[in-house]
C-alpha cells in the first residue's frame, strides 16, 4: 500500500494511528458519503468508501475499507482521519492528522500504519507536510526495518533485514507512480485528463446543474499499469465515457516503490466540463 496517501485533487490534496488493535464500529447509515476529500468541509463527519487496494469508490458497494473524519476543534481547521476495515472487527489500519482549509490541508502530528493483523506497519510524524522526527517501519513480524531521523539532528537511516541483520544501505523510502519521461511530476496526469474529457465529449454539450466538476481514481499498479479508472461522481453517461476515455489515453507510467520495491499507487484528480 502506499505510504503517503497523497491525493492530487485541487492541485495535489493530501490524503493519508491509534492502538495498534483499535477498533471501531461500522459506519452507520445516515453519515454522508464524501467522494473526495474537497467535500468534506461540506460534509463533516462524512464516510469515504475504498476498495482493497485504497483507491476511493463512489459508495460502499465492494468497498473493503472505509475513512471517517472527525473535526477536532470548533472551528473546522483541525482534522482526524481514522481508516478501517470494513469486515469485523472493523481493524484500524491508518490514522492520521491534518490542518487547514481546502485546498492547503497539510499533514500535522503523528501518523501510524497498520498491517491487517493489527502490527504496527509504519510510525512517523509530520509538520507541515513535511516529515519530522523520527520515521520507523517493521516487517510483519515486528521486527524494525527502518530507522530515519528527520529534522534537526537527522542522519543517514538505518535498515535492517527481517531477522534483524543490518543492510549495507537502506533502500529509498518511498516514490509516487508518475508518468514516464522527461521533467515529470507527480500530478502531470492532471492536465492530460482535463484536455482529452472535453475533446471526447460531444460537440455543444452542457453538463446538467451541479455536474461541472467530475472526480475520478485510478491505480498504477506495480507494474506501472494503470487499473481501476472510475468516475466518482454522479455525472451524465456522456462525461463518464469521456472521462474513463482520457484516463485511458495516459501514457506509460513508472510504478511508485516503497522500501525499494515496486508498488501500488492510487492517484485521484478532477476535470471542469462545461455547465449550463
Amino acid at each position: 500500500m502506499p505510504k503517503l496517501v497523497a491525493l492530487p485533487i485541487a492541485g495535489l490534496l493530501l490524503a493519508v494511528l491509534a492502538p495498534s488493535r483499535a477498533m471501531a464500529q461500522a459506519p452507520a447509515a445516515p453519515l454522508p458519503t464524501i467522494i473526495s476529500v474537497d467535500d468534506l468541509l461540506q460534509k463533516p463527519g462524512g464516510v469515504r468508501y475504498l476498495d482493497a487496494h485504497w483507491a476511493p469508490l463512489p459508495g460502499p458497494d465492494g468497498a473493503s475499507y472505509y475513512d471517517q473524519y472527525r473535526r477536532i476543534d470548533s472551528v473546522g481547521l483541525n482534522w482526524q482521519l481514522r481508516r478501517y476495515a470494513v469486515a469485523p472487527p472493523h481493524q484500524l489500519v491508518l490514522e492520521q492528522f491534518f490542518t487547514g482549509q481546502l485546498p492547503g490541508m497539510v499533514l500535522e502530528g503523528p501518523s501510524r500504519e497498520f498491517y491487517p493483523d493489527g502490527r504496527v506497519r509504519e510510525e512517523l510524524a509530520y509538520h507541515k507536510n513535511a516529515f519530522a522526527g523520527t520515521l520507523r517501519t517493521f516487517y510483519r513480524n515486528g521486527q524494525v526495518r527502518r530507522v530515519q531521523a528527520n529534522g534537526r539532528g537527522a542522519g543517514a537511516a538505518v535498515c535492517t533485514d527481517s531477522l534483524g541483520n543490518p543492510l549495507a544501505k537502506c533502500p529509498e523510502y518511498h516514490t509516487f507512480a508518475k508518468l514516464q519521461g522527461k521533467n515529470t511530476y507527480y500530478g502531470q496526469f492532471l492536465k492530460p485528463v482535463q484536455q482529452q474529457t472535453i475533446k471526447a465529449l460531444p460537440p455543444g454539450f452542457r453538463a446538467p446543474a451541479g455536474q461541472a466538476v467530475v472526480y475520478y481514481a485510478f491505480r498504477i499498479d506495480p507494474t506501472g499499469a494503470l487499473r481501476d479508472a472510475r468516475v466518482l461522481s454522479s455525472v451524465a453517461p456522456e462525461v463518464a465515457r469521456a472521462v474513463q476515455q482520457a484516463i485511458a489515453q495516459l501514457p506509460a507510467f513508472s510504478p511508485a516503490t516503497y522500501e525499494g520495491q515496486p508498488t501500488d499507487d492510487v492517484l485521484e484528480g478532477f476535470v471542469r466540463v462545461p455547465g449550463p
